[in-house]
């Protein structure tokens, strides 16, 4: 493993770039570096970077460090930094002289989008939503990243985006969607069908934001396991007004309860 200096590197002519997907700029995370950058005067974690040209032929789409897209046809100008994002932007606002910021050239031969997705896992940088984030853009066309995308985009956390996707609970995790980043199909056992048709029927009676919360999914999930999650869902649309509203202004420590009588009054 060769560790350079960006310094070498810029006067190579080279360029520096992210891939597009990758978890967005944290100005806290950034804030938090600059101490520890400005202490050794320097990084003492070599940043990971492949070649522009390597990223692009995998799949990857590239940015400037201020978003901008770059053009495939100009990946040979750039390197990609893979692993050290808040610590380049770090030590570049921290104006840092660039011969003591340091990087090595990915040397372990696995494609970009895995080594990524795995870099990412280990280092326990990104959190739940980031993960979602990265399978959307990395595999666009994987439905199970686009379904989560789209339930991560009306604010609803990890956890009930999960339950929602695998009728279950802790079953569906950062290891499922770097699989996804990396071409793989998850571990994970989901059923988008049964998914959406449990988002339509709640949507039908609770605001978005609800749907979103832990409540109606753990109950729908639960007796779902006996009765089949269509006669489950279809119970929630035959909920009264008053009963939504009755559940909608109970304690938290109630609804739970409150949805799971109402439901097996509907189904008995």
């Amino acid at each position: 493993m060769k560790i350079e200096n960006l310094s070498s590197l810029v006067e190579k002519g080279y360029k520096v770039a992210f891939v597009k997907g990758n978890r967005a700029i944290n100005s806290k995370n950034v804030s938090s570096k600059k101490e520890s950058l400005k202490k050794y005067s320097g990084n003492l974690v070599p940043l990971m970077y492949v070649s522009g040209s390597e990223a692009v032929a995998d799949g990857c789409e590239l940015v400037d460090t201020q978003g901008n897209d770059i053009d495939a046809g100009n990946a040979e100008k750039y390197i990609v930094i893979l692993d050290g994002q808040h610590r380049y932007i770090a030590a570049i606002e921290a104006k840092l002289d660039t011969s003591n910021i340091y990087l090595f050239e990915n040397y372990v031969g696995a494609p970009v989008k895995e080594l990524l997705a795995e870099a990412n896992r280990e280092a326990e940088s990104w959190k739940g939503a980031d993960f979602i984030n990265g399978a959307s853009l990395l595999n666009p066309k994987n439905e199970l990243a686009k379904s989560a995308k789209e339930m991560a985009d009306k604010g609803w956390p990890n956890s009930v985006i999960g339950q929602i996707l695998c009728f279950a609970s802790g079953k569906l995790g950062k290891a499922d969607y770097c699989a996804i980043m990396a071409g793989k199909e998850p571990k994970a056992a989901y059923n988008l069908e049964r998914a959406q048709y449990f988002i339509k029927s709640a949507e039908a009676k609770f605001s978005a934001d609800f749907v979103g919360k832990r409540y109606l999914i753990s109950v729908v999930s639960e007796l779902a396991t006996n009765l089949g999650y269509i006669a489950v869902c279809d119970a929630i649309s035959k909920l009264s007004d008053a009963t939504v509203k009755r559940i909608i202004e109970s304690k938290s420590d109630e609804k739970v309860g409150i949805i799971r009588a109402a439901l097996q009054q509907v189904l008995n």
